[in-house]
């Protein structure tokens, strides 16, 4: 074992990541069973963003009400939360929620859990799994993609780009052509505005714009990183206009 791995199990056991919910009985236990992950499994290595699921998921443990999850890095916490088990558990199975996490290497997924009966004796359970993660960095969409261009008279436009590989999340910023500053930035996840049989992502501007000359920008990212910035498209806003 490492000497970060000692280090971070001690300051694990002296409580550097809090207290149980509730304590009861203080009574040492024997050897448990652990607790079954589904995703990540031990060993398992992510390298396809589509492999990537931020809901991570366990096998329930009988008798427990609460668990513990725990991601680190390097020696250093990523994540940390606990879950009631009757709001993520059914059917046996325990999901977690979204975890996103960044940057490629190895993470220690550890985990414990919580019951009346066990009570602060938690703190003596904490087990260690192992994932990584060397997925591709995300592809921007194609300079110069995105629709509309040139005049509209819609306040309210639809944008779209092409679709990027590997890439799980856009930063879409819009904006008057002289930068002055964004009317929209925002982060959309691919699965929820791309369509993958026609590999283009699009919204819907919420608000409308004043007539002026605009400019949009996007950069993709996954858990290994970002894209670099891309001019999509640029259109203007002009009252009035007909169109034949």
């Amino acid at each position: 074992m490492s000497k970060v791995s000692i280090i971070f199990i001690f300051a694990v056991l002296i409580g550097i990541i809090g207290a149980a919910p509730a304590m009861a009985t203080d009574d040492l236990l024997g050897p448990v069973d652990p607790i079954d992950r589904i995703y990540p499994a031990d060993g398992q290595l992510i390298d396809e963003s589509s492999e990537y699921n931020p809901n991570f998921s366990w096998q329930h443990m009988n008798g427990a009400e609460w668990y513990r999850v725990i991601i680190a890095k390097s020696g250093q916490i990523k994540f940390d939360q606990w879950y009631e088990a009757s709001q993520v558990c059914q059917e046996g199975v325990c999901t977690s929620g979204n975890i996103w996490l960044a940057g490629t290497g190895e993470f220690n997924f550890w985990m414990t859990r919580w019951s009346p009966e066990i009570g602060s004796q938690f703190k003596y359970m904490y087990e260690k799994t192992t994932f990584t993660l060397d997925m591709p960095l995300p592809q921007p969409p194609a300079e110069g993609s995105g629709t509309p261009t040139g005049e509209i008279n819609d306040t309210t436009p639809a944008l779209t780009w092409e679709n990027g590989s590997h890439a799980m999340w856009y930063q879409i910023w819009v904006g008057p052509k002289d930068l002055s500053g964004p009317i929209h930035y925002k982060w959309y996840r691919s699965d929820d505005v791309c369509s993958t049989e026609f590999n283009i992502c699009g919204f819907t501007l919420e608000n409308s714009v004043p007539q002026d000359d605009y400019i949009v920008f996007g950069r993709a990212w996954n858990p290994t990183g970002y894209s670099r910035w891309v001019v999509l498209n640029e259109f203007s806003v002009k009252f009035g206009l007909t169109f034949k």
